[in-house]
């Protein structure tokens, strides 16, 4: 089936969204923590607050999301997302204390919780039926392509101009993703536009020549108490969790002796990480299915932990940097597609908001205990450690999720 324009439009507006609710207001918050904590005299552990408390904002306007979101309301509700997002983030160089800091990256987050990943893999559900682990890894992967490609420029801009400035090129750089979502003609879903789904008679066809296909298939019972639940939200959780460090990335290599230049270098090649992982992530998938990318993922996390513990070369860190964000796909990919297998195509709106609410809201604390956890030690040898032993438990997490699922249909 070719694809017309509309697809291609739907499919940049959920790039775009996906690079400024995730790429660029989670993903490059680490390079501020420094200066911000030098200026203000404070730890990193209470910088690092501000990126706790706009992921709980944002993953509770996600939750908020799916009901408000509606055919006639998703332009409007684009537009004011927008305007929270980048106008809170050029506020950020107004201010002279922590507190209007944390107001603000409140606010930030309302707007991100609106164009994040349950608008992104609504959009990508709503109008992709074949490839579309492929077409959910390609959107996906635009939350680590602002890092990969900015971070250098932001710390350039933070180093000669302040980090107050550096928040303006942010701001700025948030309403550029965000222009494909806001200028193009697309439609929450297809039928708005009287159209189907890309790939919908041959996603159908397969249905009925595999009618106990997992991904996306036919909607189970659905109940917050069910064991499929309890797991699917216990992935979650562990890849939200190991998610934190990405950001640290910066300190990190100062902890190692480095300069902030190696910090943003590390950033980057995290990225490059992530960024590759996800494009093959969704291949992977499909061909040979949800689960093993999972667990092949987590394996390579968990290798990664251990080079950066025991190696202090640059290019070995630089491997383990890369390496260590693969994890990233499990945390965004890995999500959706746990929720499409554990909760059926129907039921996706329902669970996929939840976990996502409590993987952020874990994650958003780790995320600080990690800040204070290196204000404490003076290095990031604890936080390896834990992060190691989260990888080994994602793994065991996923093979009692899909052997659940695969018993509950054989029942």
């Amino acid at each position: 089936m070719k694809m017309s324009s509309k697809y291609w439009m739907v499919l940049a507006a959920s790039c775009g969204l996906a690079a400024s609710a995730v790429g660029i207001c989670f993903n490059t918050n680490g390079l501020f923590y420094t200066p911000i904590a030098a200026e203000f005299g404070v730890g990193r552990g209470s910088v690092a607050m501000m990126s706790s408390i706009f992921s709980v904002a944002s993953s509770t306007m996600g939750m908020v999301t799916p009901h408000i979101i509606k055919p006639k309301s998703l332009k409007p509700l684009l537009f004011a997302a927008t305007i929270l997002m980048a106008g809170s983030t050029a506020m950020f160089s107004l201010c002279n204390a922590l507190l209007p800091l944390y107001l603000l990256c409140a606010l930030r987050g309302l707007g991100c919780g609106i164009c994040g990943f349950v608008t992104v893999t609504t959009l990508i559900n709503n109008w992709f039926r074949k490839s579309h682990g492929v077409f959910t890894s390609i959107a996906m992967t635009f939350s680590g392509v602002p890092a990969l490609v900015l971070s250098s420029l932001f710390t350039s801009v933070i180093q000669n101009a302040g980090w107050r400035t550096g928040f303006l090129a942010v701001a700025a750089a948030i309403v550029l993703f965000n222009l494909p979502a806001l200028l193009f003609p697309f439609t929450l879903r297809p039928q708005d536009s009287s159209m189907t789904a890309y790939g919908q008679e041959e996603y159908e066809q397969f249905l009925k020549q595999n009618p106990t296909h997992v991904i996306r298939g036919r909607a189970p019972h659905f109940s917050f108490f069910s064991a499929e639940f309890a797991l699917a939200a216990g992935f979650t959780i562990l890849v939200c969790i190991a998610a934190q460090f990405t950001q640290h990335f910066p300190a990190f290599a100062e902890s190692k002796g480095f300069d902030s230049q190696f910090g943003a270098l590390l950033l980057s090649t995290a990225m490059a990480g992530s960024v590759s992982c996800k494009l093959i992530y969704g291949t992977g998938a499909d061909r040979f299915g949800n689960s093993k990318a999972m667990i092949i993922t987590a394996v390579l996390s968990l290798v990664s932990n251990f080079i950066l513990l025991f190696t202090s070369a640059r290019l070995t860190l630089q491997a383990g940097a890369f390496l260590c964000t693969v994890s990233a796909a499990n945390s965004s990919v890995g999500i959706a597609l746990i929720a499409s297998d554990m909760f059926g195509a129907q039921n996706y709106s329902k669970g996929y908001p939840v976990i996502s609410f409590m993987g952020s809201m874990i994650g958003a604390l780790s995320g600080t205990l990690i800040g204070y956890m290196f204000d404490a030690t003076g290095n990031y040898n604890v936080v390896l450690w834990t992060m190691a032993v989260i990888q080994a438990l994602v793994i065991v997490c996923v093979i009692a999720a899909y052997r659940k699922k695969a018993a509950s249909q054989a029942a």
